[in-house]
């Protein structure tokens, strides 16, 4: 086998693993069953933003270090493989079908030694009772899960520099070879060795307590506010700590927009399903960890409602600024703009919605960055508007993104502003001299 690495799925975390190997000068194999994603690689360019992505993949076409293939197959002389497909939400559970299919691929194809990583979320004790099965008769093959902690556009500084490196082997006190070799080479934070059980559990805890943060600062936002206090001053004041300091990062604390994307509800809803399944069900029933999907939906359901209301009537459009889920990323699957639009639809209202990565986008590009969504898809015309017709056109605006100078420029430009602005992330003031009513 050679010192390749193989990835195998090239969304966000294959890409983030990708880069972070190329930038540290390895060869890479890179595999995904979407061959418009390996014509892009090919080209030097990725359907998934990444900072920094464009210039790693440069140099590595030019020296010649990254090939790329459609099938599992193409990893087979790698000694490393990580697997990062897609493992979406089925109830409160995973569907691992695409990553099924890659695994027993893998099981039948790969050699002897080599080591099999897999950072597709999963759900704890699916490697014991689903996963693990598919290499019962390969023992020569190293099974490894490496939970993964990625900023959408940002993934290839996180998996350089993560918080924690942690992978769950099938024996923590002696870790493949490869893979220590790997990590002292282009991770620079120690490894965690620990079981399979321990990793997909590290895996929903940290996702699960970052939704929490979210929905326990909205609703502290609320509370202060109904007490005249100001909710900024006070979380800034009581999260707010030096060195010596024990309470977890102020990351999120923020009241604001309802957590979404494609990881804080799947987890919430996983870890949802387990609490109701455990013997203490009747008292997780009425605690914290149970309440948070309810709380997190039903500040989204006031949030979307509310701008309804504003909205119509008027006989003008409905509007939306920023339709990601994440400013400055080109993913709208599970967005928070998706629950306005869908409720806007379904009384028949029409919306006008901007982002600055969709504005003036062609069908094809947005095609390729709905991700095989075929909602998001249909969205086209609804979410490639200018800035200029979502402001000047519609009754209500909803601001779901921090503004960029240039935004905000752009808006001041225009002399006029929506009757109603719904600003999400505290924006300030937008239009000098002029007054709008806002609702947040």
């Amino acid at each position: 086998m050679t010192s390749s690495v193989g990835v195998i799925g090239l969304g966000n975390m294959g890409v983030s693993v990708l880069g972070a190997c190329l930038h540290k000068g390895r060869s890479c194999v890179a595999v995904d069953l979407d061959r418009r994603k390996l014509a892009e690689l090919a080209a030097g360019r990725t359907v998934v933003p990444e900072h920094g992505i464009e210039a790693i993949l440069a140099t590595a076409l030019a020296e010649g270090r990254l090939q790329t293939g459609d099938t599992a197959k193409a990893t087979r002389d790698c000694a490393l493989v990580f697997v990062g497909v897609q493992t979406p939400a089925a109830g409160e559970q995973c569907d691992y079908t695409a990553l099924e299919a890659v695994l027993r691929e893998l099981a039948s194809t790969s050699p002897d030694g080599q080591v099999i990583v897999i950072g597709s979320t999963v759900f704890p004790g699916a490697l014991a009772a689903e996963i693990l099965p598919i290499f019962t008769a390969r023992p020569g093959l190293e099974v490894v899960y490496e939970p993964v902690f990625l900023r959408a556009g940002y993934g290839i500084d996180d998996y350089l520099r993560p918080g924690k490196l942690v992978a769950g082997t099938r024996n923590p006190a002696n870790p493949p070879a490869v893979l220590e070799r790997f990590f002292r080479d282009v991770v620079e934070v120690p490894a965690r060795y620990v079981g399979y059980a321990e990793a997909e559990w590290i895996k929903m805890i940290h996702n699960a307590w970052m939704g929490l943060k979210i929905s326990f600062a909205n609703e502290v936002g609320a509370l202060c506010t109904e007490h005249g206090v100001a909710p900024a001053d006070i979380i800034d004041i009581a999260f707010g700590e030096g060195a010596w300091g024990r309470l977890l990062t102020r990351s999120h604390m923020k009241p604001g927009p309802p957590y979404s994307g494609p990881c804080l509800p799947k987890d919430a809803q996983i870890l949802g399903g387990l609490l109701a399944a455990s013997k203490h069900h009747e008292w997780f029933e009425q605690g914290v960890c149970r309440a948070l999907r309810t709380s997190n939906e039903k500040h989204r359901q006031d949030l979307v409602q509310r701008w309804l209301n504003l909205g119509l009537g008027s006989g003008r459009p409905l509007g939306i600024i920023g339709t990601a889920f994440r400013p400055g990323f080109n993913e709208m699957r599970e967005s928070l703009a998706l629950d306005f639009i869908r409720a806007a639809q379904g009384v028949d209202a029409e919306v006008l919605a901007y982002d600055p990565m969709f504005e003036g986008i062609d069908r094809q590009a947005f095609a390729l960055a709905a991700r095989q969504n075929t909602f998001v898809e249909s969205l086209y015309d609804t979410v490639s508007q200018p800035l200029e017709r979502v402001w000047c056109d519609c009754e209500v605006v909803l601001v779901n993104r921090t503004l960029s100078d240039v935004e905000r420029r752009r808006i001041q430009a225009l002399g006029t502003v929506p009757r109603f602005v719904m600003d999400l992330y505290e924006n300030g003031p937008l239009q000098a001299g002029r007054r709008s009513e806002v609702a947040a």
